[in-house]
């Protein structure tokens, strides 16, 4: 266990149940915060003890262990006010997990996708630094390079 690992545990047990959220209508959530919380702590501790095996925390393993029916239910009580935190939390958790598989010498395929799933990208950014050159010389220097490479 490392100690980024031991920092975000302890978070989540520090967290507490925010206060002053609004009521609102319909069914009462079929989840309490802090028994999501101690679903939550105890999961992540078995996951990085590896004694039994090396475990690694995902985003649908954290919704059962929670008594989640799946990855869309977590995403869903993510986005209500009083499980917000302690469920982002939760989730960057696992997101640091697989930040840490691309710095081993295993194929890193399955930790790119698992991030891309997490908002991250593969981009490549160009720029063009010569800001002096107007488009009538660009589009001159184009057709010549055409030209002379028998494109044209």
């Amino acid at each position: 266990m490392n100690y980024a690992d031991l920092a975000a545990i302890e978070y989540i047990k520090q967290l507490k149940e925010p206060e002053n959220i609004p009521v609102t209508a319909g069914q009462p959530k079929k989840f309490k915060f802090k028994q999501l919380q101690d679903r939550i702590v105890k999961y992540f501790e078995h996951c990085t003890q590896g004694k039994e095996f090396d475990e690694k925390p995902t985003l649908t393993g954290l919704a059962m262990v929670c008594g989640m029916y799946g990855r869309r239910q977590y995403l869903e009580y993510e986005g209500y006010p009083e499980f917000s935190p302690l469920l982002k939390c939760a989730r960057t958790f696992v997101e640091s997990s697989y930040e840490r598989c691309l710095n081993k010498n295993s194929g890193a395929a399955g930790p790119i996708f698992a991030l891309k799933q997490f908002g991250w990208k593969d981009t490549i950014e160009q720029t063009n630094k010569d800001e002096n050159v107007d488009p009538e010389t660009l589009q001159k220097e184009i057709a010549s390079l055409i030209k002379s490479e028998g494109l044209g």
